[in-house]
């Protein structure tokens, strides 16, 4: 499920939409099953009101909790009209990536965000079976990849790549 696909589903049901006015989304994310997409969790912020509401879009839209963010933490909004490379194409590309370069690390868990700021992000943190953390950012508008780190959880330093 693309991200625009889930924004609709939750602006379609009337309740969440209009609970939703003045807030903006700020990041998704979700667990992923073999490189593919089941769900996302919407995280909409609500600046008047420090708040952040966040909704699980699965086969109905549900709101998952409500509470304040970390203090003294901007958050960045995503801005959708700048995303040009789709959740599907940047998995194509973080997974390319990762079979390419540590195919011979096992996965056990994978974990893919959007994140806005300066520039709108994909995040894609790849587990391994050996507690490694891959980690492949991947620009919204050109694909490109813009950072990757790799931490293995029982080494103190991370080693950027």
């Amino acid at each position: 499920m693309e991200i625009s696909e889930a924004l609709k589903k939750v602006h379609d049901q009337k309740e969440l939409n209009e609970k939703l006015q003045g807030k903006y989304l700020c990041s998704a994310l979700t667990f992923l099953r073999d490189w593919i997409i089941t769900s996302w969790e919407l995280n909409f912020y609500d600046k008047s009101a420090n708040n952040i509401i966040q909704v699980t879009v699965d086969d109905a839209p549900h709101i998952k909790t409500e509470g304040a963010p970390f203090k003294d933490t901007q958050i960045p909004k995503v801005n959708i009209s700048k995303i040009r490379i789709t959740a599907k194409k940047a998995l194509e590309i973080g997974k390319e990536y990762y079979e390419k370069k540590y195919k011979s690390l096992e996965i056990q868990r994978i974990f893919f965000a959007l994140h806005g700021g300066k520039k709108n992000h994909w995040a894609i943190s790849v587990i391994t079976k050996h507690l490694t953390i891959v980690l492949i950012n991947i620009d919204t508008e050109s694909g490109k990849i813009i950072k990757t780190k790799v931490h293995n959880l029982f080494d103190k330093k991370k080693t950027a790549i």
